[in-house]
C-alpha cells in the first residue's frame, strides 16, 4: 500500500480526490483498476538499474493501464541509499 494511504483495503480513499488532488501514488498494478476516472497513478517503481530485464518486467504489467498512468518515479531518496553504501550507477 503507497506509505500516504491513498488506497485503503484496496479501495481508493476518496480523501485525497475531494480536496483536489488528481494524482495518486501507486506500488503495484494491482491498485490500478481502483484509480478513479479523472485521476492518474505515479508509479514507484524503486529501481535504479536502468533499463534491463527487471525494469522492463517491473513496467509490463502496467501497459493496460497507460490512460491511468501519469508516470513511473524510479528511485526515492538517493540520500538514504549512499549511506546504506549502495549506489545506483549509470546504464
Amino acid at each position: 500500500m503507497p506509505p500516504n494511504g491513498n488506497f485503503a483495503s484496496g479501495h481508493y480513499s476518496t480523501g485525497p480526490g475531494a480536496s483536489g488532488f488528481n494524482l495518486v501514488d501507486v506500488t503495484s498494478p494491482d491498485l490500478m483498476p481502483y484509480v478513479p476516472r479523472g485521476t492518474k497513478a505515479l508509479v514507484f517503481l524503486g529501481l535504479c538499474s536502468g533499463d534491463t530485464p527487471g525494469f522492463e518486467s517491473a513496467i509490463n504489467p502496467y501497459k493496460p493501464y497507460a490512460s491511468k498512468t501519469f508516470g513511473f518515479y524510479l528511485m526515492g531518496d538517493v540520500l538514504s541509499l549512499l549511506e546504506k553504501g549502495l549506489e545506483c550507477t549509470l546504464a
